[in-house]
């Protein structure tokens, strides 16, 4: 049982490490968006850490950084599109992707916790991680300027407060 846990985390952070840490360096570096790089990089330590630590730590530091990265992205990205590729990337990540997740949800709480979460919990970190990346490979950027810096200066704060920064 304890090895099949260590492989469960590994699995864990090596896709958290990929798909959201080295996906957003490369797309930052390609596409010279520092924010969406520090977001992206930030999300995958924290996610890397929440699971190394079987998801008892970290979790606030995960989410306020995956929060603040959907933020980035759509204000930068997904909210100066035309009104039908806005509503195709609201329905691939907050439909599909929460369906996903829920079947996520669902198996860590089923008696198959090791089978099923494994599985639909990396799907998770492949598809979101997957996703941003194409967001931000493919679709124009458009610099809100004043609001990237007051929405990072909110990150900072947030995650002070959390502690973790001091």
């Amino acid at each position: 049982m304890h090895v099949q846990i260590e492989k469960q985390k590994a699995s864990f952070v090596i896709t958290a490490a990929f798909f959201y840490g080295f996906l957003g360096l490369m797309c930052g570096l390609e596409r010279g968006d520092v924010l969406y790089q520090f977001y992206s990089i930030s999300l995958g330590f924290y996610s890397c850490l929440y699971h190394y630590y079987g998801e008892l730590r970290f979790f606030k530091e995960d989410f306020t950084c995956s929060f603040f990265f959907k933020l980035h992205l759509f204000t930068n990205y997904i909210f100066w599109m035309e009104w039908q590729k806005i509503m195709a990337y609201l329905f691939l990540s907050d439909i599909l992707g929460y369906v996903i997740f829920y079947f996520s949800v669902t198996t860590w709480k089923s008696k198959y916790k090791n089978c099923g979460y494994i599985v639909f919990h990396n799907i998770w970190h492949i598809y979101t991680g997957g996703l941003a990346f194409y967001i931000g490979m493919v679709e124009k950027r458009v610099d809100i300027g004043y609001w990237d810096g007051v929405y990072f200066m909110i990150f900072i704060g947030a995650m002070m407060w959390k502690g973790r920064l001091k």
